[in-house]
């Protein structure tokens, strides 16, 4: 627990001014899949190198029922296509943490991590990718109805971005 709340604090914290680089693109969105993470996010997108890194999380937090999921991806541009609206290839590495408790006593801590295969469409300032990773599943909790251990390769990653 006090792991996902020092992840979430260094999420806040990054300070973006102090990230950008000369032929880069700094991003704010929405994600959601099993290496991304759900929630709010920000990336970075080096334009010339076709590296990029993202950090995400969501914080729910009721009377009775939690949910902490935070992510770090990193990214390689493979293809870029002609110009606007053109469809880019990319390479990534995910890593996502998701906590959930009910009522204090159904808590489960799950950790993914794997490698996908992703295209990425920008259309203007905004920034769309479908991204299909191999995700493997490491789960803590007191479910009977869950693995411990799972590799799933075809749940996907969605993000919508908007960059300046």
């Amino acid at each position: 627990m006090t792991f996902l709340k020092h992840s979430a604090m260094a999420i806040l914290l990054i300070p973006a001014t102090a990230l950008a680089e000369e032929h880069s693109n700094q991003r704010i969105g929405l994600v959601a899949g099993p290496t991304y993470g759900v929630g709010l996010s920000y990336g970075h997108q080096n334009d010339s190198t076709g590296i990029g890194w993202q950090v995400s999380g969501f914080p729910l937090w009721l009377e009775k029922e939690r949910f902490l999921s935070s992510g770090f991806t990193l990214s390689k541009t493979l293809h870029k296509g002609g110009g606007e609206g053109a469809l880019q290839l990319f390479l990534s590495g995910g890593l996502a943490a998701y906590y959930s408790s009910y009522d204090n006593r159904d808590e489960s801590f799950t950790l993914v991590f794997g490698p996908g295969v992703g295209l990425r469409l920008r259309m203007g300032p905004f920034d769309f990718s479908a991204e299909l990773p191999v995700a493997v599943f490491l789960r803590n909790g007191e479910s009977e109805d869950r693995d411990r251990y799972a590799i799933i390769p075809y749940i996907p990653n969605l993000a919508c971005f908007y960059r300046w």
